[in-house]
């Protein structure tokens, strides 16, 4: 059984061009500018590494996988990327999960967590009633998927 978990909230490798219908959500901004750098010189797929077409760009990622170890009742340990922390949308910082910010800090954070393991047992409790009560799948569909899907029908109906 995990007591801790590593949650990430940044975007990684990105294959192919992002789908226009980021383009109005001010998070992704830096997507959309790091494809017009790659399609200035001619390159197909954008990706993170050294040379790649997002080196420098630092990407929000919400994705269901940020439930699910709140979902399993451990505490989480989340990097503190200081620029997006979409875990946020979610999650309220010191509540329901622990922020570190670099390598040493981790380490010293996961040495204390699991030195004082039940101090932290209400934050793991807390953020795993907040998934159960909010972010089911049915929730997750109604507030992220619905409304996505909604603005691309009207889009395809207006030809937009």
């Amino acid at each position: 059984e995990s007591k801790v978990s590593l949650v990430h909230n940044v975007l990684g490798p990105f294959g192919g061009r992002p789908v226009d219908i980021l383009q109005t959500n001010e998070a992704f901004r830096d997507v959309f500018q790091a494809w017009s750098g790659c399609a200035q010189h001619n390159r197909k797929r954008m990706h993170a590494g050294p040379g790649g077409c997002l080196e420098n760009a630092t990407l929000p990622q919400l994705k269901s996988r940020t439930l699910m170890p709140a979902a399993a009742g451990t505490v989480m340990l989340v990097y503190n990327d200081s620029s997006f922390n979409v875990i946020e949308n979610l999650f309220v910082p010191g509540e329901d999960f622990v922020y570190f910010q670099d390598a040493d800090d981790f380490e010293a954070k996961l040495r204390r967590i699991l030195q004082n393991y039940e101090q932290y047992v209400p934050m793991a409790q807390r953020a795993r009633q907040k998934v159960l009560q909010h972010y089911t799948l049915e929730r997750w569909l109604e507030t992220y998927v619905a409304p996505v899907i909604q603005q691309l029908g009207s889009a395809e109906a207006t030809g937009t």
